[in-house]
């Protein structure tokens, strides 16, 4: 076999990011034959659909003895802009000021009846809202997405927005089961960095932050508070109470991704196996 023709076939596959996602899995497998961690396997590269849309879900872990299931997306970073900076924002809406991870749950009403809600679990400290990808010192992919993180974010959400009308398309599949949560995770070769820099601050006349407000520390996993694109949301609408903006917002919208570096794979699972979600 000539060596450009295997330089190039193992180029692509790392591209690609497929070997990234089975290292993963094998990491995931390993915690859970250890007793480390809960989750196991379920199913990889799983089809589903939302408003026509076709995909496919990298893969689905599910904790043992529970109803909580991550559906995953993996996401090898462009080299090139292989930091990954998360900040919080100051305003998000007007009644908020904490935050807590925002799951979708499926819930049996009566019978073979299920609705889908909205539903938050412990407060935290690793939220961000906005993320961004930032250049490195390393050489990029020629052709690579310059936006990774919205396109990870677009994917894993498409991916649980159809698992859940996968699931609402034929509810006997939920047969003896009355509830399911659903956490959508991106695990990543990014670097991962937070800052606490207060954005409110910055100078009005400019538009700019001073560099010494960065504030970036290293994190190995955090969650992103992702607004959920209405093209990319399930069919099945909740009713809103009132004309509150907010609450529409956080019901319909605002939903959390756990993004999880290389080295945070322990860490993130161990923190997911006590998540409330009751």
């Amino acid at each position: 076999m000539p060596d450009q023709i295997a330089h190039e076939f193992i180029n692509t596959l790392n591209r690609h990011g497929h070997a990234f996602q089975f290292a993963v899995l094998e990491r995931v497998a390993q915690l859970f034959s250890s007793g480390g961690s809960p989750f196991s396997f379920e199913v990889s590269e799983f089809p589903v659909q939302v408003r026509g849309t076709p995909t496919r879900i990298d893969f689905l872990l599910k904790k043992r003895n529970g109803q909580l299931l991550l559906v995953c997306e993996c996401k090898r970073a462009n080299p090139a802009l292989s930091n990954w900076c998360f900040v919080r924002a100051p305003y998000v809406q007007h009644n908020r000021t904490v935050e807590r991870p925002a799951l979708d749950r499926l819930r049996r009403d009566r019978g073979n009846v299920f609705y889908v809600e909205q539903k938050t679990a412990a407060l935290t400290d690793r939220a961000y809202h906005l993320g961004f990808e930032v250049k490195s010192q390393a050489k990029g992919d020629s052709g690579g997405p310059r936006s990774t993180i919205e396109e990870a974010a677009t994917q894993v959400t498409r991916g649980l927005n159809g698992l859940i009308e996968f699931y609402l398309r034929d509810v006997e599949l939920l047969k003896g089961i009355d509830e399911i949560w659903l956490l959508p995770v991106v695990f990543t070769t990014a670097r991962l960095l937070v800052s606490n820099a207060d954005l409110a601050q910055t100078d009005l006349a400019s538009g700019e932050l001073p560099v010494s407000e960065a504030n970036l520390t290293e994190t190995d996993w955090l969650l992103y508070q992702y607004h959920i694109s209405p093209g990319v949301k399930h069919e099945t609408r909740y009713k809103p109470t009132s004309a509150d903006l907010g609450e529409a917002l956080d019901r319909e919208f605002v939903r959390t991704i756990a993004v999880v570096s290389a080295g945070g794979v322990e860490t993130f699972l161990q923190w997911a196996s006590s998540l409330w979600v009751g």
